[in-house]
């Protein structure tokens, strides 16, 4: 028998467009239901158990998060696909100034 992602993706390619369609709406509202990182996520995302040791993950390379009340690490998930991706983040822009001699 296949692995259950296997299993997942053969039972996806044998749907409809409109059944295709409402399973990705789907899962893009449970991943938008929950806007940070789980800690599953961030095990894999730092490769580290525990918990202090993300803490120094996450500062060492520059992922901004907050730490609960709880002692655990809280990274946002959209900020996460912003810098996996490459894209710009705040971090990215600080300490830079807008260009005032362009307005009028």
């Amino acid at each position: 028998m296949p692995p259950a992602d296997q299993r997942f993706f053969i039972y996806y390619t044998n749907l409809n467009p409109y059944q295709q369609c409402f399973i990705e709406k789907r899962l893009l509202q449970e991943q938008k239901s929950n806007a940070f990182l789980n800690k599953d996520e961030l095990i894999q995302l730092t490769g580290l158990v525990n918990v202090s040791s993300q803490h120094k993950w996450l500062a060492d390379n520059e992922w901004i998060y907050i730490v609960s009340a709880k002692g655990t690490s809280v990274a946002d998930r959209e900020y996460g696909h912003i810098k996996m991706s490459g894209g710009e983040t705040r971090n990215d822009r600080s300490g830079q100034m807008p260009d005032f001699s362009k307005v009028a």
